[in-house]
């Protein structure tokens, strides 16, 4: 799994990545691919003269054999903001993959019924 990080009006910290590609490790287990895995994490603030409210924001655009799936969070917390964005990201791999597994499921009940009938 390649990850790219790119900070947009903060500073790029070793702790900030770490704990971006430790978040980001989860789904390389997820899914055990054998294409290429690339995730590109944008963090940064949305504006520099707002103090107050939603200033944080993470976003997560994974690509894996031709699909693409993209999260994103805004909260006040930076590091909040990359836990609700990594858990959208699952919550998006997860629904995919199980309905990649049911459609897989459903072609081969429909081969064996067509094999069984002659």
């Amino acid at each position: 799994m390649k990850v790219n990080i790119k900070c947009s009006g903060i500073d790029h910290t070793p702790s900030l990545d770490d704990y971006v590609k430790h978040k980001i490790a989860h789904l390389d287990k997820l899914l055990k691919s054998n294409h290429e895995i690339l995730v590109q994490a944008e963090l940064g603030r949305t504006t520099e003269h707002h103090h107050k409210g939603d200033i944080f924001r993470a976003e997560f655009n994974l690509s894996i054999g031709g699909e693409l799936f993209r999260a994103e969070a805004q909260t006040s917390d930076l590091y909040a903001a990359i836990d609700l964005a990594q858990a959208e990201l699952t919550r998006e791999v997860k629904t995919w993959k199980s309905r990649r597994e049911s459609m897989f499921r459903r072609g081969a009940r429909a081969l064996k019924k067509l094999i069984l009938r002659r």
